[in-house]
């Protein structure tokens, strides 16, 4: 009798651990949804810019010249894998500082003071 009960015993515990262990499923938790974001360019100073431009994800945007203060706000679905963003400008006359928001948070700044003065800033958003 003790014998049959050895095999059963054994199935019912297999049986058990199959359960709590998902039958060989990953132990990875699931990647969480993808969220809108918001982009924020923020110039503030006095002055020109001769060029401006941002890329978003390989999309280029070119602005050109701009008076400062200047800000552009974009508003970015959600999208799995995120966004990479660019952006580039030259000083024409003044000085300026940038802050790049997103979703209310300085994620990049930078200044620029003088003519030709080059503006280089670049990140990525999600993902």
């Amino acid at each position: 009798m003790e014998t049959a009960r050895v095999p059963w015993l054994c199935a019912v515990t297999l049986l058990l651990m199959a359960a709590v262990m998902g039958c060989g499923a990953s132990a990875r938790p699931h990647a969480a949804p993808a969220k809108s974001h918001t982009l924020v360019f923020d110039f503030t100073g006095r002055g020109e810019l001769s060029s401006l431009a941002y890329v978003i994800n390989g999309k280029a945007t070119a602005i050109g010249q701009v008076m400062l203060p200047w800000r552009k706000t974009l508003h970015l679905p959600a999208k799995a894998g995120g966004y990479t963003w660019k952006l580039t400008g030259r000083l024409k006359s003044g000085s300026e500082q940038d802050v790049v928001y997103v979703d209310g948070k300085a994620l990049v700044s930078g200044s620029c003071q003088g003519s030709g003065c080059s503006i280089r800033d670049s990140g990525s958003v999600g993902g």
